[in-house]
C-alpha cells in the first residue's frame, strides 16, 4: 500500500492497517532473536504465533504479586544455577546434587522440593488456564521464598 491509497483511508482503517503492520514486523523480530536468544527461544516455544504481540490472559485476571512469580518462572529469572550460569562455576543442584539446578528439575524431581511443588510443572507455569496459573504462583511464591531462604543463609 503505498502513500496515497493511506491518504484516501479513514482513520479507523488506517489504525488497522498500521497495527497489522507492526504485528507482522514484531513476530519477525521476536523470531529472528529467538535464533540466537534462549530465554525468547523459550518464550517462543510455549506461546502460539497468534498470541505473540499479545498480553497473556493471567495479567488481567492475577494479582501483581502472583503475575510477578509466573513471569518470573516463564522468563527464567529464579535464582537458580541454570538461569545464572556466569554467576557460577558448576550448575549442581545445591539441595540434591543433581546435575543440572533447573526450574524443571526443582519441579520434577528436586526431594528437597517436593513439599512445594504440589501438582505444578513447567507446563502448568507457562499454561493460559486460569486456575492453572493461579495454582502455579501459589507454587513457585513457596520456591522462590525457599531459594531465597537458602541464599541468605548459605549464600548464592
Amino acid at each position: 500500500m503505498n502513500h496515497i491509497t493511506i491518504a484516501r483511508l479513514n482513520k479507523s482503517s488506517v489504525k488497522s492497517y498500521v497495527h497489522k503492520k507492526l504485528a507482522i514486523y514484531q513476530r519477525s523480530k521476536i523470531y529472528k532473536a529467538a535464533e540466537t536468544k534462549s530465554k525468547v527461544r523459550d518464550y517462543v516455544c510455549h506461546r502460539p504465533r497468534t498470541e505473540m504481540d499479545k498480553t497473556p490472559k493471567y495479567m488481567n485476571k492475577l494479582t501483581r504479586k502472583q503475575c510477578s512469580e509466573i513471569f518470573k518462572s516463564r522468563a527464567r529469572m529464579t535464582k537458580l544455577k541454570a538461569n545464572y550460569k556466569a554467576m557460577y562455576y558448576n550448575t549442581e543442584c545445591r539441595w540434591c546434587k543433581y546435575p543440572i539446578e533447573s526450574l524443571n528439575h526443582i519441579l520434577t524431581s528436586c526431594h528437597s522440593f517436593v513439599d512445594s511443588r504440589g501438582n505444578t510443572n513447567l507446563e502448568t507455569c507457562f499454561s493460559n488456564e486460569l486456575a492453572k496459573n493461579i495454582e502455579a504462583a501459589a507454587t513457585l511464591k513457596l520456591i522462590h521464598q525457599k531459594i531465597e531462604e537458602h541464599n541468605n543463609t548459605q549464600g548464592p
